[in-house]
């Protein structure tokens, strides 16, 4: 059970990080597409992108696999 607490907690703690710091590195990088044209009024809506299964499964994957070897470690210095 304790591996288990180990493993879920530096899991939850590596995914919270790597979405910290995608989110920040999209927010720096996004360019807004701006077109106005003379008469017309600027648009009310916000189209928002989809999110691919196919980037998120490996980035879940490398997280599960640096938490993996985190707790690993963890229980050789606790042992």
């Amino acid at each position: 059970m304790k591996r288990f607490l180990v493993f879920i907690t530096s899991f939850t703690l590596l995914y919270f990080a790597f979405q910290i710091v995608s989110g920040m590195a999209l927010t720096a990088l996004y360019v807004p597409e701006v077109t106005f044209t003379e008469g017309a009024a600027f648009q009310n809506e916000v189209a928002f992108g989809a999110v691919s299964p196919l980037t998120t499964i490996p980035a879940v994957m490398l997280i599960a696999t640096g938490a993996y070897f985190i707790s690993r470690k963890m229980m050789t210095l606790v042992s």
